[in-house]
């Protein structure tokens, strides 16, 4: 899952630079290795001193300061996401971006809580709600890669999770677009502007 989220925010992240706020990063951000043209960073996360100690729906950060804010695998988390993502528009620039990256099929994953599994109209409908035109939506795997995703603790301790994802993400690539299944991803990757 997480590979693929990395690889589309890295795919958007290439072309996005200045000031960025990552939301829920806790004390090991992924987000920040993965813009390299951004050159400075705010972490806000309620159970981290990353950078700065803080609530994603009430981001204490000044209006229009961030050219982008990134929001990973933590959406799932919020009681009020829609909250979360116009205190992302309230801290952007005009023309800023905000990335977001939402778990689908998922494993029940308590850090601090898990409320949610958002599809993509949904997603859209969040972040239309808080104030962006979304631009792009990803499927992030499908099928094989999410069964394989909740089987990973077990492939893990045989050793078996890399060959299996490789596989699996195969499968999909191969298998899932002949099929008349609806899909099944792992996640989704938002970019909203």
């Amino acid at each position: 899952m997480r590979i693929l989220g990395d690889a589309a925010v890295a795919e958007w992240g290439r072309s996005l630079g200045g000031v960025a706020v990552d939301v829920g990063g806790g004390p090991s951000p992924r987000a920040e290795r993965l813009l390299p043209g951004v050159r400075q960073w705010w972490g806000v996360d309620p159970a981290s001193s990353y950078t700065v100690r803080g609530d994603a729906s009430a981001l204490p950060v000044r209006d229009g300061v961030a050219d982008v804010v990134t929001m990973m695998w933590m959406i799932y988390t919020l009681a009020d996401p829609v909250a979360a993502l116009r205190e992302a528009r309230r801290v952007l620039r005009p023309g800023g971006v905000v990335l977001v990256t939402a778990l689908f099929v998922y494993a029940y994953t308590p850090e601090p809580v898990d409320i949610r599994r958002d599809a993509p109209d949904g997603l859209e409908r969040m972040l239309r709600a808080a104030g962006f035109d979304v631009v792009d939506i990803v499927a992030l795997g499908n099928r094989w890669t999410s069964i394989t995703d909740l089987l990973g603790p077990y492939l893990r301790k045989l050793r078996l999770d890399g060959i299996a994802f490789r596989v699996a993400s195969w499968l999909d690539r191969v298998l899932e677009p002949r099929s008349k299944l609806a899909p099944a991803p792992v996640g989704y990757a938002v970019r909203g502007s």
